[in-house]
């Protein structure tokens, strides 16, 4: 995870919006504010997701992993899904 000239981008903006959505609120300017507020939604959280999101390549490695146990996991649960289809189907 990290930090990209991209996301410290986004962040700092972020911060920069919520800073200037919160000193607008307590000024009492609406318009200042839904604008800040309005910007400050997009970057701030994309900053956020961007930063606790695994690389790129880390999130292949991981996916590409045929034995993983998330792989196991799926199989299992399409197991019990059919199951549980297979279970509905009769009791009708």
């Amino acid at each position: 995870m990290p930090l990209t000239v991209r996301d410290a981008t986004l962040l700092g903006f972020g911060c920069l919006f919520t800073g200037a959505a919160t000193f607008f609120y307590r000024r009492k300017q609406t318009t200042p504010f839904k604008l800040a507020y309005f910007f400050a939604w997009p970057t701030l959280g994309s900053a956020i997701i961007l930063i606790g999101m695994p690389s790129d390549e880390k999130l292949k490695k991981e996916l590409s992993k045929p034995d993983s146990e998330l792989a196991a996991r799926g199989v299992a649960a399409r197991a019990a899904a059919a199951e549980a289809v297979k279970r509905g189907r009769e009791s009708e």
